[in-house]
């Protein structure tokens, strides 16, 4: 099946209307075989690459109505959304191993268009890593590099998003009202005091402050909590 561009984003166009009809439904099977395929090249180079380094290396493609979601959620076409298809590497330690891995990354998709964009210069509502961005053709990935405090931070924020909504990952309040007063308070809480482990991570990284085995002890406080939670209101 031959694509463009524009023919990528009249798909997105439809799957933001959530009106697909059967030609939309069959491009969008083409188009995630083809994410699928990249996604299966970017990982097994980085398995290759980075197999013997004892880092956790995972892949993920976005399914339909997480597309969709991101879709309204900004000003992104579908033909320029990195991370439908995305690998994560968690190094084992700090910064300098993080650049070391951003630059073997690089190294590794010279055949392919690459660009760097990172999250630690340029936060995303606490959310902190070195992303690579993946372009073959028309089709975008992404690798996510993260030291171990910055992957804890992420995984407690996702854990604490399906409680209280998936928009407090992009700077939206936390959605509290359907549960009781206890519970809501410690959803609060939590949301808080993530809120200033990311703030303290960051001035952690940047040599400010030197209390690496606080923060992950208040990061898997919170996590603990908030997954105990979830077990009990579901």
């Amino acid at each position: 099946m031959e694509l463009s561009r524009a023919r990528i984003d009249s798909l997105g166009e439809a799957i933001k209307s959530g009106d697909l009809n059967d030609v939309d439904q069959s491009v969008f099977s083409y188009l995630r075989s083809q994410w699928a395929e990249l996604g299966n090249e970017i990982s097994n180079r980085l398995i290759l690459e980075f197999g013997n380094d004892n880092f956790g290396v995972s892949l993920r493609l976005k399914n339909l109505e997480t597309i969709r979601s991101k879709l309204l959620r900004t000003t992104l076409r579908l033909s320029s959304l990195r991370d439908v298809v995305g690998a994560r590497i968690v190094v084992n330690d700090g910064l300098i191993l993080q650049n070391e891995s951003v630059l073997r990354s690089v190294a590794l998709f010279g055949d392919y268009a690459v660009k760097i964009i990172d999250r630690r210069e340029f936060p995303s509502f606490g959310y902190r890593a070195v992303h690579v961005e993946v372009r073959h053709g028309l089709y975008l990935g992404e690798i996510q590099i993260r030291t171990p405090l910055q992957h804890e931070w992420a995984r407690s924020m996702e854990s604490l998003a399906r409680l209280v909504g998936r928009d407090v990952r992009y700077g939206g309040e936390p959605v509290v009202d359907t549960y009781s007063p206890v519970v809501r308070n410690l959803l609060l809480n939590s949301y808080r005091d993530l809120v200033e482990l990311g703030r303290r991570i960051e001035l952690s990284e940047v040599g400010v402050l030197n209390d690496t085995a606080e923060l992950f002890e208040g990061l898997t406080t919170i996590n603990s909590l908030v997954i105990e939670i979830e077990r009990k209101v579901r």
